[in-house]
């Protein structure tokens, strides 16, 4: 009985020894904290013309994510209450994520862009932001913070959107999109 404690102590501390090495393994110094990634984002946006890359990024507060979902829509039409918006340009960007409060979301209406040149400036209305899915109030509804928009490329098919530093914030925190992002024009 002594053996067979002493073996599953032995077991139990191996297997604590392997938990905590994973975890601190989560827990690389390498990785960039959320304030390093605003840091680099400032930077980049500072440094790189509109004829550079800039990766598009979605930082949350738990981290970056990818993006699980975009839409572009060169000329919306509105019924009812919104007619003022029809023929506005529309986009909306969702995060990956797993559960609602990991997919933070944006989405806005601007003037047409079916005529826009590379560097205009996007003026956003009726700008809406947070975790949709989420049941709660305060975290399903985001305030819009600010950060600028440009259009950075488009074609026919196509129509690339420069992201600076556009940012959020709910119960759950901060959350920024940020970079160049390609969109399919519906």
């Amino acid at each position: 009985m002594k053996t067979l404690r002493v073996f599953s102590m032995l077991a139990a501390a191996v297997l604590s020894m392997t938990m905590i090495s994973s975890c601190n393994h989560d827990l690389d110094p390498d990785d960039a904290s959320n304030s390093e990634v605003i840091r680099r984002m400032n930077q980049m946006n500072r440094s790189v013309s509109m004829d550079g890359d800039i990766e598009f990024q979605i930082l949350t507060p738990n981290g970056l994510v990818g993006v699980g979902w975009k839409s572009f829509t060169m000329s919306a039409k509105e019924d009812g209450d919104f007619k003022d918006l029809d023929g506005t340009s529309f986009f909306s960007v969702i995060s990956s994520g797993r559960y609602a409060n990991d997919m933070f979301s944006i989405m806005a209406y601007s003037q047409n862009l079916s005529k826009s040149q590379p560097g205009d400036k996007l003026d956003l209305k009726r700008v809406s932001c947070g975790n949709f899915l989420s049941s709660n109030i305060d975290i399903a509804f985001a305030t819009f913070e600010g950060g600028d928009i440009y259009v950075k490329n488009i074609s026919d098919a196509t129509i690339t959107l420069r992201f600076v530093k556009i940012k959020g914030s709910n119960a759950l925190g901060d959350f920024y999109f940020n970079g160049d992002l390609a969109f399919d024009i519906e």
